[in-house]
């Protein structure tokens, strides 16, 4: 009996101590590691605006927290709470809120909160996160479905909104699409002045893209080009365009100028104006418009053929397969970073400006990855139950660092030399002294 009590306190020694944080393995000098920051729950993503020392979580069923980065001479002293948004504060008419993944628009001071299948919360968090009491949202109505990942274009003028949609059953008519598959839309936010966030200043809304199959789970804008996180089948990349484009059976065209052809792809010169939507403009010449309806229908989207500018042209541009299904993506220029479930790392594929893959690197094996983030050359890895996994990222080589060990990573992001990571016991805040 004796034995037995001493084999039992041993376990719960080795487990309690696995769950501990730990000094970092490898060469990594840590300056400063805050104590774990509680959320009241699972902390499952965060996002960090350095310029104005703002951290926004996401901390599932209690909702999301704003919180202020204090700096001492370039170190953080520490993280005080702003603002709690409550999960009842949410939508009082829902019971089942919650904040799932949160990304930032640094050039509006705007957080993007998502609970799926219900809303994407916008907050503006400028003046400490404390001038706005009333957040706004997105409706879930588009296309009758609901959200599942959202990504974003920051611009100076306006904010590209990029969502992947779960539809639940099948559509005819302008959008088609499969019952229980995903498409991607997207929106031009630009009630973006300090003021207004009101989701009613865009246009277009709802632009349909191109139609998925059910396993597209998540999405990232980087640099014009979208990922998306495929499953078992690996990553999907599409394009974004900076002109009106109209996609014939015979490639795409310009449709400010009927002669021009989008780069790298091929084009008869002939455009099919009664596949566009009525909200493209008339070229010159052409008169009264062939594809306006004047009953006033608006097939908005129209099976992805036509492509405002800004929005993603309704093609794959690259796709590859992965040695295991995608959990993560991640993307820097032509550079794609894919982490995967089951152990089988992180796959780093760069790909030519025609989509062409140059070459692929899978390194972090033995390690399934989460979340994956990199900031001037520090590459840093969620690793689950495993921590953090810390890389020097030259824009071409990948060299191990060393690990950090947390609990639980749900998601991880870099500014600077600080590492800020979303564990199931809340926010670590660890800052390490990197050099490239």
């Amino acid at each position: 009996m004796k034995n037995k009590i001493i084999i039992i306190i041993g376990i719960l020694i080795c487990i309690n101590s696995c769950r501990m944080p730990s000094d970092p393995a490898g060469g990594i000098s840590i300056v400063k590691r805050l104590e774990t920051i509680n959320v009241g729950g699972n902390c499952l993503d965060l996002d960090v605006d350095i310029i104005d020392n703002i951290l926004v979580a996401a901390a599932n069923y209690n909702g999301y927290f704003m919180y202020k980065i204090n700096l001492i001479d370039g170190i953080v002293s520490g993280i005080s709470e702003q603002k709690h948004v409550a999960a009842d504060a949410m939508d009082t008419n829902l019971g089942d809120n919650r904040a799932q993944s949160v990304i930032l628009s640094k050039e509006h001071n705007i957080a993007f909160v998502m609970d799926q299948y219900d809303h994407i919360w916008l907050y503006k968090y400028e003046d400490g996160a404390t001038q706005y009491d009333m957040p706004n949202y997105l409706e879930e109505d588009c296309y009758g479905s609901t959200w599942i990942s959202v990504a974003i274009d920051d611009q100076s003028d306006s904010i590209g909104v990029y969502t992947l949609l779960k539809h639940n059953a099948a559509e005819d008519g302008a959008a088609d699409f499969l019952e229980y598959s995903t498409s991607l839309v997207w929106t031009s936010l630009k009630g973006i002045d300090p003021s207004s966030i009101s989701p009613n200043q865009y246009e277009p809304n709802c632009e349909y893209i191109i139609n998925q199959n059910s396993i597209a789970e998540m999405i990232y804008f980087d640099d014009g080009l979208l990922s998306m996180a495929y499953g078992e089948l690996g990553v999907r990349v599409l394009q974004q365009t900076k002109v009106e484009v109209c996609l014939t059976d015979t490639g795409f065209v310009d449709l400010n100028d009927s002669e021009l052809c989008i780069e790298n792809y091929n084009n008869s010169g002939d455009v099919d104006y009664n596949s566009c939507c009525e909200n493209t403009a008339c070229p010159d010449g052409m008169g009264e418009c062939p594809w306006l309806d004047p009953e006033g229908f608006d097939p908005e989207g129209f099976g992805g053929i036509f492509s405002s500018a800004g929005g993603i042209i309704p093609q794959i541009c690259a796709e590859f397969d992965t040695p295991g299904e995608v959990e993560a993506i991640f993307s820097k220029g032509n550079n794609i970073f894919a982490g995967l479930k089951y152990s089988n790392g992180c796959v780093l594929t760069k790909l030519d400006d025609d989509g062409n893959i140059m070459n692929t690197n899978q390194f972090a094996i033995g390690y399934s990855v989460t979340g994956i983030h990199q900031n001037n050359g520090l590459l840093a890895l969620a690793a689950g139950h495993d921590g953090i996994l810390l890389y020097n990222w030259d824009g071409s080589n990948v060299s191990f660092m060393g690990k950090i060990e947390t609990s639980y990573a749900n998601a991880v992001k870099i500014a600077g030399d600080i590492i800020f990571v979303a564990t199931e016991d809340g926010i670590e805040v660890i800052q390490i002294d990197f050099t490239q």
